[in-house]
């Protein structure tokens, strides 16, 4: 006699219900804390005497955090809020009070490592005697900063190709400002080097972060990354070179 599978569990409407933890196809890897983000204490049980404003913080910077690891591991589509929230041991409740829904959150998240990656890089600019020392700076800065959390890295330089129209704006005017900053520097420092024109700056920070994207979706490791430096250098100089 045969003997039919028992039908999928469904919701009040008949639905098939969702899995609330979809199978993820690596083990989750945990960001390195204090380089993009910095994972707050956990909030004690009953009443704290916290600000709000000191709660609603640390809900966020969590759950910035649990999108960003997910993002590394997952495709995009997999992850709701559901997961968000989970990883980040809060309530859905407790998301909402942060982000107004999942793409809020993932953009959060993805303007802190743009905005990390800045300053960093931006930080080293005008300390080099010479030009191509400077060039030297510049792209160390980046790459170790990548490499001191490449599951971060990897989420933001690999993964976030996935999240569409709004992602590649991002992602473009995140290039313009860096190379912009860049030439408004170095002009200021050197003068002389006004000819350079704009196109070739943002010409080497895409190079840059292809390359980077590149080695990341290889599974290059800290030193795989750090060596890109070395190789790059030379060839950047030249092309911000008259």
């Amino acid at each position: 006699m045969l003997i039919s599978p028992p039908a999928p569990p469904t919701d009040a409407l008949g639905r098939p219900e969702r899995d609330p933890a979809p199978r993820r196809s690596r083990q989750l890897q945990r960001i390195r804390d204090g380089v993009f983000f910095t994972a707050p204490p956990e909030l004690p049980h009953g009443p704290h005497g916290l600000a709000r404003e000191q709660v609603v913080r640390a809900q966020r910077e969590r759950a910035m955090i649990a999108v960003t690891e997910l993002l590394a591991v997952m495709p995009l589509r997999e992850i709701g809020i559901r997961e968000i929230a989970r990883e980040a041991h809060l309530s859905t409740s407790a998301f909402y009070r942060c982000f107004t829904d999942k793409d809020d959150c993932l953009f959060a998240a993805y303007e802190r490592f743009v905005s990390v990656l800045g300053q960093r890089f931006l930080a080293t600019v005008t300390f080099a005697e010479e030009w191509p020392e400077q060039i030297g700076l510049v792209v160390d800065a980046f790459f170790d900063t990548l490499a001191a959390d490449i599951v971060t890295a990897r989420a933001y330089l690999v993964e976030m190709e996935c999240a569409g129209g709004e992602a590649r704006a991002r992602r473009r005017h995140a290039v313009d400002t860096m190379a912009q900053a860049m030439k408004e520097r170095r002009d200021a420092r050197w003068p002389g080097s006004e000819a350079v024109p704009l196109v070739a700056y943002e010409s080497a920070a895409i190079a840059v972060r292809y390359h980077a994207a590149r080695a990341l979706e290889a599974g290059a490791d800290e030193a795989g990354l750090r060596a890109l430096s070395g190789d790059l250098g030379p060839w950047l100089t030249r092309l911000l070179t008259l």
